[in-house]
């Protein structure tokens, strides 16, 4: 009885886990995809690379970027997901971004890996929660016969 408890328990995590990470994938993507849509393209400068260690000797990196709307305001913006050393972006060098006309707030940088890649594996992680459960659930279900 208590192994079907536990068994239960590693069900009922692994699929709220799986569709979590699903639900937050898939905002991403969305997000991803309207910005591509509806997002203007633009060039900007990195102003600074900031570095915040994320414990032991690894150490994260993000790009402070400022970049001229059309309209000629200047925003500055810092990516929303991190750098590695070798990936990271060096003070004063041009790169690609995308904003929101209605709100220039909303920006990213325009390169596959910082629009898609968080996203893609959290579907793919969800996808693997949720294949965890349904073996979990399989076993649990032959063991009941």
């Amino acid at each position: 009885m208590k192994d079907k408890l536990k068994a239960c328990l590693i069900i009922v995590a692994s699929v709220c886990a799986g569709i979590y990470l699903l639900y937050t994938g898939g905002i991403d993507i969305f997000n991803s995809v309207r910005m591509m849509s509806e997002g203007v393209r633009t060039t900007g400068i990195v102003k600074e690379v900031q570095r915040q260690h994320s414990g032991g000797d690894s150490a994260r990196f993000y790009a402070v970027i400022e970049y001229k709307r059309q309209d000629g305001y200047t925003y500055r913006f810092k990516n929303r997901r991190p750098y590695g050393y070798l990936f990271s972006p060096k003070k004063g060098e041009s790169i690609k971004i995308l904003y929101f006309k209605s709100d220039p707030k909303v920006s990213v940088i325009d390169s596959f890996w910082q629009k898609y890649l968080g996203p893609l594996l959290s579907l793919g992680v969800g996808l693997l929660f949720l294949w965890f459960a349904r073996v979990e659930f399989k076993a649990l279900s032959k063991n009941d016969a």
